[in-house]
């Protein structure tokens, strides 16, 4: 082997390592709070009937799935790293907002926007699951 070719080697692996640790490096690590989190709205927007099953309890979901959305959002925005998941929790929370304050007004939207509201909420958390879950632990 000449020299030039060793050099070649040892220079292509020395940046193949820095490409890794650089990429390693950026990547947010999992997060239990975060992910308990979603996870929790997750499980009540797969009860889609229930919660539509009258004014009063879309009422009470909604709110709820307002507060802790909000909560996933702030938390989201000062973790390191974080940058996409924090723009999924900003749609989440528009999402959830919107669905809160519809439930707010008088009259109370009809039985079919909520089961696709919360149908929505459903597959934002499903994607944002996916995505919080891949992280290293």
């Amino acid at each position: 082997m000449t020299p030039y070719n060793f050099r070649r080697i040892i220079g292509y692996s020395l940046l193949a390592l820095i490409i890794a640790i650089l990429l390693t490096a950026c990547a947010a690590p999992f997060d239990y709070n975060e992910h308990g989190n979603l996870t929790s709205i997750n499980q009540i927007a797969s009860e889609s009937k229930t919660v539509c099953g009258s004014v009063d309890i879309a009422r009470s979901v909604a709110d709820d799935l307002a507060r802790q959305s909000q909560w996933i959002y702030i938390y989201s925005s000062t973790l390191d790293g974080n940058r996409e998941m924090t723009k999924m929790a900003l749609e989440l929370m528009e999402m959830t907002k919107e669905f809160n304050s519809r439930f707010s007004q008088n009259p109370a939207p009809s039985r079919t926007y909520c089961l696709a509201k919360v149908e929505n909420i459903k597959q934002a958390t499903d994607a944002m699951l996916k995505v919080s879950g891949r992280r290293a632990r």
